[in-house]
């Protein structure tokens, strides 16, 4: 029928409520009843934003074929459920990357070929870049594929944006997280349990932020090399950069730690990387 009748399809009178029925459908069964609203109210976008966000991000890494995959799997009733909640939350984690980059203008053609370097000569040098979005991995193989990307795709629109190689602003990238105890601070916020909806959005917000300063603070190199640009950075700053491990230090060592002090800390992250 669609090649048939391919024009009627088209020029369909309810084409567009099929299209966006069916769109919905999908986003709820994958990511959950209320993730669609939830991504709207913590990145500040309408829910068409983020059915494209959905759209892009099943364009990019095969999310259908991976979904299909799970769901006829071998497992059990509840072992499906859990393997589909925790592809939802991979998944929406790649989402609200893809509504990030929005503002740039770049498209999904545009940062997948960053993307498929990082997955064959990243992180991900031991797997196939032809098989990201492929069926030849397992499911759980997969996935681990996808929650690796946490902060990349930011940094892939950096390298399309500014031209720079991808090794060397990886590197850089790394080298800052690892001076600044990032690394610690990202895992710090995602694990925190909300306690409310305002909990939630502030756990959001922390997240995002802390990417932004990283990717805002990656610009400043301009036409030099990120690396170089990162290591002069610390070096000259290296008494701020000491005072606030401290503080991080801090919190690190205590019993709990709670978003207040996530929180203060990510502020004076601000204040270190802005001034």
């Amino acid at each position: 029928m669609q090649t048939r009748f391919v024009t009627a399809i088209d020029a369909h009178s309810l084409r567009r409520s099929i299209l966006a029925t069916r769109i919905a459908n999908e986003v709820v069964n994958r990511l959950g009843p209320a993730a669609a609203f939830e991504l709207s109210e913590e990145e500040g976008v309408t829910l068409a934003q983020v059915a494209a966000a959905y759209l892009t991000c099943a364009s990019i890494f095969g999310l259908r074929d991976l979904f299909s995959s799970i769901e006829h799997g071998d497992a059990g009733h509840e072992d499906l459920i859990e393997r589909l909640e925790t592809a939802g939350g991979v998944v929406r984690k790649r989402i609200a990357d893809i509504i990030r980059i929005a503002p740039s203008g770049l498209l999904p053609n545009d940062i997948s070929s960053s993307i498929r370097e990082f997955a064959g000569g990243g992180k991900m040098s031991a797997r196939s870049a032809a098989d990201l979005d492929g069926a030849t991995d397992s499911p759980a193989v997969r996935l681990q594929k996808l929650s690796e990307f946490d902060g990349f795709i930011g940094i892939a629109a950096l390298v399309t944006s500014q031209g720079w190689e991808l090794a060397s602003t990886l590197e850089a990238r790394r080298r800052l997280d690892h001076a600044l105890n990032l690394d610690w601070l990202e895992t710090a916020i995602g694990d925190v349990t909300p306690s409310s909806d305002w909990d939630r959005l502030l756990i959001t917000g922390l997240m995002r932020d802390l990417e932004a300063l990283k990717i805002s603070f990656l610009i400043l190199a301009g036409d030099t090399d990120p690396g170089g640009f990162v290591n002069d950075w610390l070096t000259h700053n290296s008494d701020r950069v000491e005072r606030f491990g401290l503080l991080a230090q801090r919190a690190r060592t205590s019993p709990s730690v709670s978003l207040a002090m996530l929180a203060q800390i990510s502020g004076q992250l601000r204040t270190l990387l802005e001034r």
